[in-house]
């Protein structure tokens, strides 16, 4: 991948669930696992932190989504493990990440390229020059950006568990209709629907359609696994060159099916130059991506086990497996999650 943002391993410190998170290896096609409450959608979201340069529409939406946006610039204090007030999110080998810092009060949130320290009083040191820091602030119901000077974001989409929404199937439909894509999302559908022949909008409600055969029919009304994969498609084609982040990824869609989502993620990220990383707590997803990543061997496909160290309440080590051992694990039904 030519991203100079490209992920080859990451550090996390006290961010949400984590005390600390160590993974010294990562590929394009990155299958994250590990038992409920190990803090996998925790991960995707501070990868999209790291995308988005901590932009505050992602902040807004990363709290709305989780029900935590209740009071103001308060809010951000879930970021944070337990009692902290700093926390960071960083490459392994480059160094490269961002840091988050909030004051006793909580006025405002800090992020920089940079790190930042704390004072006794607990007071935010800002030793780095403005064009290392955001300061964000929160007025009116929104968070708004008080300083904006980092490098600027890279391409980055996020799928959560439930979907995402109208307003930015709009959007994102906006970037790829009358190109090619939208043939790579008709090709995702056609795994679901064969007899797919056009994808698009309706023109009055803007809801997904598809022609099938001779008809039309709004794609939410044909189930739960053509939406999903739908949605998924849209949000790798707008991700060119940069990062997405896919949740649960399995909702929707029968076993059977997955091996061909997971070609058709493989060979569409890889053409468009993205890094992908996706959760699971299914079996089938664990070995429909095996199937996709022995055919892709020029595409290095990573899984990860997030498992919570015994005593160390925060402690999270993330054990990561190649292709091979993928591979092994799945022929031999080794338990993997």
């Amino acid at each position: 991948m030519t991203n100079n943002r490209y992920l080859n391993s990451l550090y996390i410190e006290n961010f949400r669930a984590f005390k600390r998170l160590e993974i010294k290896q990562l590929g394009q096609i990155n299958l994250i696992t590990g038992k409920n409450n190990v803090g996998k959608t925790c991960l995707l979201e501070t990868i999209w932190l790291y995308a988005s340069d901590g932009d505050p529409h992602v902040i807004q939406e990363i709290l709305k989504n989780r029900g935590e946006l209740e009071n103001g610039i308060k809010s951000v204090k879930h970021f944070f493990h337990a009692d902290s007030c700093l926390s960071k999110f960083e490459t392994i080998d480059q160094k490269q990440g961002f840091y988050m810092g909030i004051d006793n009060i909580i006025t405002s949130l800090i992020i920089a390229n940079v790190p930042l320290s704390i004072s006794k009083d607990g007071k935010i040191n800002h030793p780095p020059p403005p064009d290392k820091i955001n300061e964000i602030v929160y007025r009116k119901n929104l968070f708004r950006i008080a300083r904006n000077d980092l490098t600027g974001t890279t391409t980055h989409q996020f799928v959560s568990s439930k979907g995402i929404s109208h307003e930015k199937i709009v959007n994102l439909w906006k970037e790829v209709d009358f190109t090619d894509l939208e043939d790579d999302i008709k090709h995702a559908l056609q795994v679901i629907e064969p007899n797919v022949r056009t994808v698009g909008l309706d023109v009055k409600t803007l809801a997904p359609t598809v022609r099938v055969g001779n008809k039309r029919w709004i794609i939410s009304s044909l189930g739960g696994g053509m939406n999903r994969t739908f949605e998924m498609a849209l949000a790798l084609v707008n991700a060119k060159d940069g990062f997405l982040m896919i949740d649960e990824i399995e909702n929707g869609l029968f076993y059977e099916v997955q091996p061909m989502i997971w070609n058709f993620i493989f060979e569409v990220a890889k053409r468009l130059n993205v890094q992908v990383f996706v959760t699971t707590h299914g079996k089938d997803a664990i070995e429909a991506f095996d199937e996709a990543n022995r055919e892709h061997e020029d595409v290095k496909g990573m899984m990860i086990s997030l498992r919570h160290v015994n005593n160390k309440p925060g402690e999270v080590v993330g054990i990561t497996f190649d292709t091979e051992e993928i591979e092994y694990m799945v022929d031999t039904d080794l338990e993997v999650r």
